[in-house]
């Protein structure tokens, strides 16, 4: 008899408010007020539905629900169980669990708001509760012990059950941004801060997803200040817990994009700076995060700031991944030239002229690509390394020919010159100076070798003696290999070697 109230009866009425509850002399109607294309709609997690478009939970209004659970109460006591007081209470002692655990799911859950500033009008809510369950005693579902109190139990301990419903939506907010991430950036900056300030966090790009979830922890902890212990705690937890699941799901699930698209790497990289710089800079004091030791039954919390070592080693071995990728690119493009020997003759002119123009087509579009992005000081520290790779091997290839023609010398100072247009690739400001020399250790070294291809022996002296290649940080002995490979054997070749000592 309890199942069949339960489920014909009470499983609708108990669950919404879009129920009509009439009671006459021996009838009992209920009918549904709901609209008749009424649909509910719930996003898939890791569809593209924009997260702002999903519907909110549809209101419910606890006075109606509680209006119809005490008319079918009244019609039962008073109708088909007149006289029989005993069995009605009999009933109710299997039913009224089964009434409270769809009242509280599918209505005081609903009922409890997200903002902590609504949960004094919740306060209307606990007293109806507490005031249905009264009414329902003795004379109704036979309600008298504590134990039949699930309402009022749940409504009193309204903090703990805000705090979990807080929880749960953040996480399924940071988990829909996850998933629905389009990578769009906007920029970061600080330009209040000085530049020698301890915590300050340089002008860059980051994602939406990264403003949103910083957003998400920051209203959290600012809300865990003001609650209860237990709420505190709660709140606090959910705050780790979206980013636990940011660090260990952004990865995996766009692994292929931070794999095969450096902009999309770099943002991802600044992400987790973002982040880190949040949590050692909180926009307000959290005082009830720091538990005195004085208060034993209160909720052990930590700073967030255990969580920054961890971001930045997750954004530095992300980046660095990334960066290796387009180094490997890059030294595959100067492996395919097949070194710098013979570029003079028709065959091979093509091979190491091309290798370079990709090189350099390579480097500046990544350039390009990546300026508006990093922080100037990541971007000229990544840049600085790819190219002094490239000119480092360069300066390396050139040294080691031991015989160059003059033809051959001409087509290599033609060839390298192009190479200086990498310095573009430093000049990340308009009316700025590209200071290569500060990010490039071997770029003078490559500029004064290029050079040499085009100087006259005595000019090669010259430079020397004056410390202009020594200032290169070349030495004696290459660039006496430099004076025998582009010079053929003479008196005045033998002189100048003599010289340069």
């Amino acid at each position: 008899l309890a199942e069949t109230l339960g489920r014909h009866v009470f499983g609708g009425i108990a669950t919404s408010p879009l129920w009509t509850v009439t009671a006459t002399d021996n009838h009992l109607s209920i009918t549904s007020t709901a609209p008749e294309d009424a649909t509910s709609t719930v996003p898939v997690p890791g569809s593209k539905r924009k997260v702002h478009d999903a519907p909110p939970p549809p209101p419910v209004d606890p006075s109606a629900v509680y209006r119809n659970l005490e008319a079918t109460v009244e019609f039962l006591r008073n109708v088909p169980f007149r006289g029989h007081p005993g069995l009605l209470r009999a009933v109710g002692t299997v039913l009224w669990p089964r009434i409270a655990g769809d009242v509280i799911r599918s209505v005081l859950s609903v009922a409890i708001p997200l903002d902590r500033a609504r949960l004094e009008d919740f306060k209307h809510v606990e007293a109806l509760t507490k005031a249905l369950e009264t009414r329902l005693g003795p004379h109704g579902l036979g309600l008298t012990g504590p134990e039949d109190r699930q309402l009022s139990k749940y409504v009193e301990d309204v903090d703990t059950h805000f705090a979990e419903k807080k929880r749960r939506v953040m996480l399924e907010r940071v988990r829909d941004l996850i998933f629905n991430a389009d990578h769009s950036t906007t920029v970061v900056s600080m330009p209040n801060q000085a530049p020698d300030h301890p915590f300050r966090f340089p002008t860059c790009a980051i994602t939406l997803l990264a403003r949103d979830l910083v957003g998400i922890v920051t209203g959290a902890l600012a809300e865990a200040a003001s609650s209860t212990p237990r709420g505190s705690r709660d709140l606090y937890e959910a705050a780790r817990s979206c980013l636990d699941l940011f660090r260990a799901l952004y990865p995996v699930h766009h692994s292929a994009r931070l794999a095969m698209v450096p902009v999309i790497a770099a943002a991802f990289h600044n992400d987790l700076m973002y982040i880190s710089h949040s949590l050692m800079t909180p926009p307000c004091p959290f005082p009830a995060l720091l538990t005195a030791s004085s208060a034993p039954s209160g909720p052990y919390l930590r700073p967030m700031a255990d969580l920054v070592p961890l971001f930045r080693r997750i954004a530095s071995e992300h980046w660095s991944s990334q960066c290796r990728k387009q180094a490997t690119v890059v030294k595959e493009h100067l492996d395919a030239m097949g070194g710098l020997t013979d570029t003079h003759l028709p065959n091979r002119t093509p091979a190491v002229e091309g290798g370079l123009k990709r090189v350099v087509h390579h480097i500046t579009h990544l350039g390009k690509v990546l300026v508006p992005v990093l922080p100037r000081g990541v971007y000229l520290t990544t840049m600085g390394a790819m190219v002094e790779d490239v000119a480092a091997r360069l300066t390396y290839m050139v040294l080691a020919l031991d015989n160059i023609s003059e033809d051959e010398s001409h087509q290599l100072y033609r060839l390298l010159h192009d190479v200086e247009k990498l310095a573009v690739v430093f000049k990340t400001e308009v009316g700025e100076e590209p200071h290569v020399r500060r990010w490039v250790p071997s770029w003078r070294k490559l500029l004064r070798v290029t050079a040499m291809m085009d100087m006259p022996l005595v000019g090669i002296v010259e430079h020397w003696t004056t410390g202009a290649l020594k200032e290169a940080a070349l030495t004696d002995q290459e660039v006496r290999g430099m004076v025998r490979a582009l010079f053929s054997d003479s008196p005045l070749r033998k002189q100048s070697l003599d010289q340069i000592r």
